[in-house]
């Protein structure tokens, strides 16, 4: 399997996790009782990029989603597996959540909305709440 499918199915092991603002959770946990939108990004990182230090070394997974934004390249067409970022609706500042992209141009993420990781058919998400700020990738081929 290669990394975007590896990554996709991290994420949807996690589909139905409570979601809790902030929520940490042990490095060896296989699954964690609560997540927010980082930290799901976080653990997909550990699981899937264990030795890759541009992405498990701190400086990026274990911050927020404004940190992620720009540790990560821009990306214009976005493939299953990048992140889509946003900020609260009518906020100019940083990003402030991030969710993963799938195939068909879905999305994937930890939902304060839904309260739980969920899986969504469109990129259109919550645009009534959310300000799109762009997708980034993350370094998946070699």
């Amino acid at each position: 399997m290669d990394r975007r499918n590896q990554l996709l199915a991290a994420a949807r092991a996690l589909k139905g996790t409570p979601f809790e603002d902030g929520a940490a959770f042990p490095l060896g946990e296989s699954v964690p009782s609560a997540i927010d939108c980082s930290g799901l990004v976080r653990w997909i990182c550990l699981r899937i990029f264990p030795d890759d230090g541009r992405l498990t070394n701190g400086r990026f997974p274990t911050i927020q989603a404004r940190t992620m934004f720009t540790s990560l390249c821009e990306v214009r067409n976005p493939k299953p597996a990048d992140l889509t970022f946003y900020s609260r609706l009518g906020t100019q500042g940083d990003p402030s959540h991030v969710m993963v992209v799938t195939e068909h141009r879905g999305l994937i993420g930890a939902c304060p909305i839904a309260g739980i990781v969920k899986e969504y058919k469109t990129l259109d998400y919550f645009p009534s709440y959310w300000t799109f700020r762009g997708y980034r990738g993350f370094p998946l081929e070699p």
